[in-house]
């Protein structure tokens, strides 16, 4: 604040107090009594008031206008409104000042953020107004401020409450879609086939029931499968999926998870490669990054045609170690791969020999890193294959 603007600041705020006729001879009132029940009402009012020069300074505030911000009214009366705006909102009142002053304008209503003494932000709802002489010259603005930083705080909640409404909403669309249609599928397999195997036998017609057993056997580990990643994110979902990092060999349960797969890979001609250190220590929870390594290394198996590779490697990471699993599948668009790990716009597309799935496994997975303090992501092109990596801490 200038040396002038203070100068002048002092001067009026003079006038105001050594002059009890002050606002009868600016001609807002029309005696010393009228003055005087404005006096009573100005400083008992229960909303912030203050009167402002035409540079801005404050020369008469209100109790409960300093009670708003922190600070005395005396403290309040050496100050230049912007003194306590928010940077971003400092051009509000001088905008309304210049405005007031050429004519343009005598009367505003506006928001604008400004800072409690104790650095904190308050939110006001502002209404100036100018007071002008005889010849509709302004001499200085009233203005009434109301702090609304409790309402605007609480509607933010409201707003946060009703996104994560909708969010848990479209998560319940497709938990339900993915009981619907995605267990029902395996089940009528085994049920038909069953039914069709037990008619067999009965008959002691042989012929084909390998093949349906088979079909049975696959259709029960896609179930199982399925619900156990439905079963892990609800947990994740409800908070009853504890978090338990503990140290382990990372090695060793890369390896473990791979057997699981073996013999699928071996089906489709599918060679899977480890790039890996003999030993891995890490300090995470074992369960949950099993779980991550199952749905990666099932999902690059399903996306991976006859004769390809997976591979699977460990590298070095800023943030601790980052596992990534290479296919040469189908690859995925830039589109797909900016919506694979969003429940609500999740889909799954056939594997290369029609394999079924929910696009739970890479969601849980997302969400299983997450809480690791780690990251999951893809890259991805058409026709080239998909990388999918996390990263998590190291011991």
């Amino acid at each position: 604040m200038s040396d002038k603007t203070t100068e002048d600041g002092l001067e009026q705020k003079k006038e105001f107090r050594e002059n009890p006729h002050f606002l009868q001879d600016c001609q807002l009132f029309n005696s010393e009594h009228d003055s005087e029940l404005f006096r009573l009402a100005f400083e008992n009012a229960n909303i912030g008031m203050c009167l402002v020069d035409l540079k801005g300074n404050l020369f008469k505030v209100n109790a409960e206008m300093a009670n708003i911000f922190g600070f005395t009214t005396q403290e309040l009366e050496r100050m230049n409104v912007n003194d306590i705006a928010h940077p971003d909102f400092k051009e509000v009142s001088i905008r309304f000042i210049k405005n007031a002053s050429d004519g343009s304008e005598s009367h505003v209503i506006f928001e604008k953020q400004y800072i409690h003494k104790n650095g904190n932000p308050v939110i006001c709802i502002v209404t100036s107004s100018a007071v002008c002489n005889t010849n509709n010259k302004p001499m200085y603005f009233i203005s009434h401020v109301q702090d609304i930083t409790e309402r605007k705080s609480a509607e933010r909640k409201l707003y946060e409450q009703n996104m994560e409404l909708r969010r848990v909403n479209a998560e319940k669309d497709k938990f339900f879609s993915i009981i619907a249609h995605d267990l029902r599928s395996p089940f009528n397999a085994i049920v038909g086939l069953s039914d069709i195997l037990v008619g067999q036998i009965k008959e002691k017609d042989y012929d084909g029931i390998e093949e349906y057993a088979d079909i049975i056997m696959k259709s029960s580990h896609k179930a199982m499968d399925l619900l156990k990643n439905l079963m892990e994110w609800t947990q994740s979902q409800t908070g009853r999926m504890k978090y338990n990092p503990a140290p382990f060999d990372l090695a060793l349960s890369i390896n473990q998870v791979e057997l699981l797969f073996s013999e699928i890979a071996r089906r489709k001609l599918i060679t899977i490669q480890k790039f890996l250190p003999s030993n891995i220590p890490v300090n995470a929870d074992q369960s949950m990054i099993s779980t991550v390594l199952r749905n990666l290394i099932s999902n690059a198996i399903k996306f991976t045609g006859h004769g390809g590779t997976i591979t699977i490697s460990v590298f070095p990471d800023p943030d601790g170690l980052k596992v990534s699993v290479r296919d040469s599948g189908v690859g995925m668009s830039n589109e797909r791969v900016k919506t694979i790990f969003q429940l609500d716009e999740s889909y799954s597309t056939p594997g290369t020999e029609n394999e079924t799935g929910s696009g739970l496994g890479l969601i849980l997975s997302k969400d299983l890193i997450d809480k690791h303090g780690g990251k999951l992501w893809v890259e991805s092109k058409i026709g080239e294959g998909s990388i999918f990596s996390f990263s998590i801490p190291q011991i």
